[in-house]
C-alpha cells in the first residue's frame, strides 16, 4: 500500500507558482529589475530593519533575482532600483 502511495504522489504533477522578473541595465551602475512579486517584497520590507533587510535578500535570492543580476553585469556598488526603491547591490 505504501509503495502503491508512493507511485501515485510520484505521478501527480508538481505545481509551483511561476515568478516573472526582468533586469534591465538602465545605465551604468543602475539595474532596473521588474515584476510583481518582487516589486510587492521589497514595497513590504521595513528598510530601517536589518532583519528585514536579509529576509528580503534571501527572499530574492531564491526567486533567482540576484543571479539575474549578477549575469547582467551587477557589481558591488551599483544600484538595484525596483519599482520606487533603490537599493545598494552588495554581495
Amino acid at each position: 500500500v505504501v509503495a502503491q502511495q508512493a507511485a501515485a504522489d510520484a505521478e501527480e504533477p508538481v505545481i509551483a507558482p511561476k515568478v516573472g522578473f526582468e533586469v534591465e541595465a538602465e545605465e551604468e551602475g543602475l539595474f532596473v529589475v521588474r515584476g510583481t512579486q518582487v516589486e510587492r517584497l521589497v514595497a513590504m520590507c521595513d528598510m530601517e530593519n536589518e532583519e528585514s533587510l536579509m529576509h528580503l535578500h534571501r527572499m530574492m535570492t531564491r526567486l533567482g533575482v540576484i543571479d539575474a543580476l549578477r549575469e547582467a553585469g551587477c557589481v558591488d556598488g551599483d544600484v538595484v532600483r525596483v519599482g520606487e526603491t533603490d537599493l545598494d547591490f552588495l554581495e
